[in-house]
């Protein structure tokens, strides 16, 4: 459940405290994110990609012109706080990888994100 405090007006839920980070793509209007500050970086990147159509694999997020490079680190260890600007980069997708893009969206319908990636690794190594 999530409750918004008066004092602050920040949101409070049972996976940790929310914050809202403004994401900022070049060409297109800046989008709200709201997520726990417990969340790992992949997560962020998986909001991003529902939110904003860029797929993991191309995102690098900078947060004051530092990259957020190790995916499985929580927000809160990179000291992201409530309000914070974020910039996405998109990376140029190769061929190869818009088709582990449209693989990846598919078996994101029925497995997590640890098996997705092994999934594709695995397939990836036969082609």
């Amino acid at each position: 459940a999530v409750v918004s405090t008066q004092s602050t007006g920040a949101l409070i839920s049972k996976q940790g405290r929310m914050i809202r980070l403004h994401v900022k793509q070049i060409g297109v209007s800046e989008k709200i994110i709201e997520i726990s500050c417990e969340s790992r970086v992949q997560d962020l990147m998986t909001v991003i990609n529902e939110k904003l159509n860029v797929p993991t694999e191309c995102q690098r997020i900078l947060n004051k012109g530092k990259p957020l490079s190790d995916h499985q680190k929580t927000l809160f260890d990179y000291q992201l706080k409530d309000g914070d600007k974020l910039n996405l980069i998109v990376k140029a997708v190769q061929q190869q990888n818009k088709f582990q893009t449209l693989l990846r969206n598919q078996l994101r319908l029925t497995y997590n994100e640890a098996d997705t990636e092994l999934i594709i690794s695995n397939f990836m190594k036969i082609l």
